[in-house]
């Protein structure tokens, strides 16, 4: 006994994805209704490949700029409220709004 697989349609497909979103991947030259489809879904393989490139660009970046604030900013002159963050210093080291942002 086999079991089948789910068949998807174009159909289907336009319907989850949305005409209003498969119009972003339409252009004059497509020649057929499968070419946005394939621009939709190459886009988001694209996408999924450049998460872990991102992700190590972000821990990069936060962590140099970590390092960057402790060169200006003395933590033992601070006191922290809940959590070990320039965010919740004592003297804050925000702006009014910034601090009141941080507090909501």
């Amino acid at each position: 006994m086999t079991q089948s697989q789910p068949v998807i349609s174009l159909g289907s497909l336009r319907r989850a994805l949305s005409d209003e979103r498969l119009a972003a991947y339409s252009t004059s030259h497509d020649t057929d209704e499968i070419d946005p489809i394939a621009r939709y879904l190459w886009n988001a393989a694209l996408a999924t490949a450049m998460v872990p490139t991102l992700h190590a660009l972000e821990i990069t970046l936060r962590n140099n700029l970590y390092a960057g604030s402790l060169r200006i900013v003395d933590e033992a002159s601070l006191t922290f409220r809940e959590v070990t963050c320039w965010l919740d210093a004592e003297p804050t080291l925000l702006y009014e709004h910034e601090a009141a942002n941080v507090e909501e």
